[in-house]
């Protein structure tokens, strides 16, 4: 009975003891696991802290340098933010997401302003261009409407005074010379009515040529304004897709680091445990 109970009492022991090393066993792996878990959380923290750090300096030194133009101004500032929003991503997803939504939507008002603009003066240039052709037009159609106007005066005061010559030669002729020369006076009035006809159709044709000229440039500013307004357009489509392009990559590199690197930390951790078992 005493070796009985001394077998009974080395099994109990034997037992107890090899369930305080499982239960060590298991309390030191769960301790490497979280240490693990801890220390790859704080380096993707860190590694997201020092990506935004260096996304914030190129977005300083890019603004500097683009600061004279508006459009490209934008389009840095988006790809800036968007690169800040994706290393933001590895360290909380729905904070980064809001924020390249929101840099997003400033880079398209900023470029929507900024093709605006660019529109409207294009615009107000075609209208001043087409103003001025248009009012240099109508200043060269009335200079020589004036002087067509001068010359028909100058032909009618000749005609005049060549009249009122022949009418005192025929005043000293017989009197069937004065009818004859009535009636050659009369055929010279109907020439001056006709040249005068002549003179006003003339002018008329080029007060229509001129406004035929004026419309015709016009509609041709119209168009150049309306292919200025369809580069500037097709200039901010491609600037947004490339900006979303790159914001995309970004956030998926940040991400296949932090998984690459939480893998190989819980793998190192897995091995040391297995090797001081």
């Amino acid at each position: 009975e005493a070796a009985a109970a001394k077998l009974a009492e080395e099994e109990a022991a034997a037992a107890a003891a090899k369930l305080a090393k499982e239960e060590a066993a298991a309390a030191a792996a769960k301790l490497a696991e979280e240490e693990a878990q801890k220390k790859a959380e704080e380096e993707a923290a860190a590694a997201a802290k020092l990506a935004e750090e260096e996304a914030e300096k190129k977005a300083e030194e890019e603004a500097a340098a683009a600061a004279k133009f508006a459009e490209e101004e934008a389009q840095k500032k988006a790809e800036e933010e968007a690169a800040a929003a994706a290393a933001k991503l590895a360290e909380e997803e729905a904070a980064a997401k809001l924020a390249e939504e929101e840099a997003q939507k400033k880079a398209e008002e900023e470029a929507a302003a900024a093709a605006k603009l660019a529109e409207e003066e294009a615009q107000k240039k075609a209208e001043e261009e087409a103003a001025a052709a248009a009012k240099l037009a109508e200043e060269e159609a009335q200079k020589k409407a004036e002087e067509e106007a001068a010359a028909a005066k100058l032909a009618e005061e000749e005609a005049a005074a060549a009249a009122a010559k022949l009418a005192e030669e025929e005043a000293q002729k017989k009197a069937e010379e004065e009818a004859a020369a009535a009636a050659k006076l009369a055929e010279e009035e109907a020439q001056k009515k006709a040249d005068a006809a002549a003179a006003k159709l003339a002018e008329e044709e080029a007060q229509k040529k001129a406004e035929e000229e004026a419309a015709a440039a016009a509609k041709l500013a119209e168009e150049e304004a309306e292919e200025a307004a369809a580069a500037a357009k097709l200039a901010e489509e491609e600037a947004e897709k490339k900006a979303e392009e790159e914001a995309a990559a970004a956030a998926k590199f940040a991400e296949e680091e932090a998984q690459k690197k939480a893998e190989e930390e819980a793998a190192a951790a897995a091995a040391k445990l297995a090797e001081e078992e």
